[in-house]
């Protein structure tokens, strides 16, 4: 009998630790949520309310609230190509380009200070090249022959 009365003593000791843990846990998020509704209330005081407006709830607050712009989570990246001094630009069709033959295409426009923007899709790459003169158009063309690239000029 007397084990009894411990055994259940003990098991109301334990239900009374856990409903004051979880009254003590009430309480703190109650209290933290209070604090940031006076921080958003202290924020939006300066906003102008209508006379007749008497019963201020979080969704009146909320809609009153500045927005800010939204910030996507990854980083995005824009491009621009200038082309507008109005010179004269060829657009060159390559095809079948492997990474060495697309390398040495680069290497042969950075060493001649040729303008270009290039697009790849899958095996072929739309190649649009500034060429001031024709004398820098027949180089990139015999640049191209050189290295077995074939292309076609639009």
């Amino acid at each position: 009998m007397n084990l009894l009365v411990n055994i259940l003593l003990s098991f109301i000791f334990i239900i009374m630790i856990v409903a004051s843990f979880v009254a003590i846990s009430i309480y703190i998020n109650n209290s933290a949520s209070m604090l940031n509704y006076t921080s958003i209330d202290t924020k939006v005081k300066n906003v102008k309310e209508p006379k007749d407006m008497d019963n201020h709830s979080w969704v009146q607050v909320l809609s009153k609230q500045e927005l800010y712009n939204f910030s996507y989570p990854s980083s995005e990246l824009f491009i621009s190509l200038d082309f507008s001094d109005k010179r004269r630009t060829n657009i060159l069709k390559i095809t079948n380009l492997d990474s060495y033959k697309f390398f040495c295409l680069n290497e042969v426009l950075k060493s001649n200070n040729i303008k270009f923007a290039y697009q790849r899709i899958a095996d072929s790459v739309i190649l649009e090249v500034i060429l001031d003169n024709e004398n820098l158009k027949h180089m990139l063309v015999g640049e191209l022959n050189k290295y077995n690239i074939s292309y076609s000029i639009q």
